[in-house]
């Protein structure tokens, strides 16, 4: 008898002790999981937005190629920073922190995730550059892949590509208030150069051999603008224009080896030589402006905001032409020697010597606008849209 309670007592303490080991043994997996769920909590902000852009190249690729249809248009409600530009032969856009590259049909042909505050990009040819304006980093992309990249010690200004991929970026360091740096395409610097002054703007030549760069001071309580022209090969200053009274904002070369200024009060178009060759001063205060394929196209505003006039410059002879629009411009461009201009109620395509050679009627009001080829693709606040310039008709 006593042998059989000591047996039932020895039976009791196993099954305890069994019962502690399974509490013990779940109490560990709950913790280890409360850890891993908590790290994976912290850590969110490091796998997150590759996770996002996962799930945003499937949406914009339709998932399974053989079922893909076109993806057009493209849904940015919900997105912020967003950008759109024109390459050669696809689109560049920027968005929550990617720069992507599409095909016509809205296929994902290339995408690099950029942590920029203030994006900006640009596009030349057959790449994009985006900067982060103000920040340290920019970044020069082909159509598939990335071409190089730059984290520097000093914060960038602004920035200018070349057709042949070369880049220049503009910063402010502690020896000069602007530094220029050049590039060449596969990303090693070239040279710095800067006068002590404030670089504005920066274009490069068609073959790339030469760039143009504005440095602006103050004298006599007015502002002017020298622009220098450096041999990139030589690395050196091979001409100098005369200092003009404005405020550079871009510098554009055409194919006759001159290049515009554009300026805050006026104009300018520079022989190869730097000597100056025509001059305008504006009317009104500038609004926007593109340069392009050997023209300039400036938009002016009334004083009221309720009329905006845009003259047309051209390097051919043409002279200039004024076109007059009665309602607020959202964007100018210029593609293929044609110069296109968007409204809130429609987009119009001249020639280079403001001719007009088709008016589209647009269905809603787009903000900026991107012409590849004979497609255009139009922004608004919600989405990114697709059509043909082929079509006759309305857009949108």
């Amino acid at each position: 008898m006593a042998s059989m309670e000591a047996y039932e007592n020895d039976m009791r303490k196993l099954r305890r002790s069994r019962k502690r080991k399974r509490y013990i043994k779940n109490a560990v997996t709950v913790g280890v999981f409360i850890v891993i769920v908590m790290a994976i909590y912290l850590s969110r902000s490091l796998w997150l937005p590759e996770l996002e852009g996962v799930l945003q190249r499937n949406f914009i690729t339709g998932g399974n190629q053989e079922e893909r249809v076109e993806s057009f248009p493209i849904d940015i409600s919900r997105k912020v920073n967003v950008l759109i530009a024109p390459m050669s032969d696809c689109l560049a856009i920027y968005q929550d922190n990617y720069l992507t590259t599409l095909d016509s049909g809205g296929e994902e042909l290339f995408s690099s995730y950029l942590t920029y505050g203030s994006p900006v990009i640009l596009t030349e040819g057959k790449r994009a550059l985006a900067y982060d304006m103000g920040g340290y980093s920019f970044t020069v992309i082909t159509k598939k892949s990335e071409a190089f990249s730059h984290r520097l010690d000093d914060q960038i200004l602004y920035a200018a590509l070349g057709d042949r991929g070369g880049a220049a970026v503009v910063t402010s360091t502690d020896r000069y208030p602007s530094l220029l740096t050049v590039y060449d395409k596969n990303g090693s610097k070239l040279y710095s150069w800067g006068d002590g002054n404030y670089i504005t703007a920066a274009g490069f030549s068609d073959s790339e051999d030469k760039i143009a760069v504005s440095s602006v001071y103050a004298q006599g309580g007015s502002i002017r603008t020298t622009v220098r022209v450096f041999d990139i090969g030589k690395r050196e200053i091979i001409a100098k224009t005369d200092p003009v009274e404005t405020l550079a904002l871009g510098i554009g070369y055409t194919g006759h080896g001159g290049f515009w200024l554009i300026g805050d009060t006026g104009v300018y178009y520079y022989d190869e030589n730097c000597s100056l060759a025509y001059s305008s001063d504006y009317s009104y205060d500038i609004s926007s402006y593109a340069i392009g394929d050997g023209i300039a196209a400036v938009e002016l505003s009334s004083i009221d905001g309720k009329s905006s006039y845009v003259t047309l410059y051209s390097d051919s002879g043409e002279g200039t032409v004024q076109l007059d629009y009665q309602e607020k411009i959202s964007h100018i461009d210029i593609s293929g020697g044609r110069v296109y201009i968007s409204t809130g109620s429609r987009l119009d395509c001249y020639s280079s010597g403001g001719i007009l050679i088709s008016s589209y009627s647009l269905g809603r009001e787009y903000n900026s606008f991107a012409v590849v080829g004979e497609n255009i693709y139009l922004k608004s606040y919600s989405s990114i849209e697709k059509y043909s310039l082929n079509d006759s008709g309305g857009i949108g």
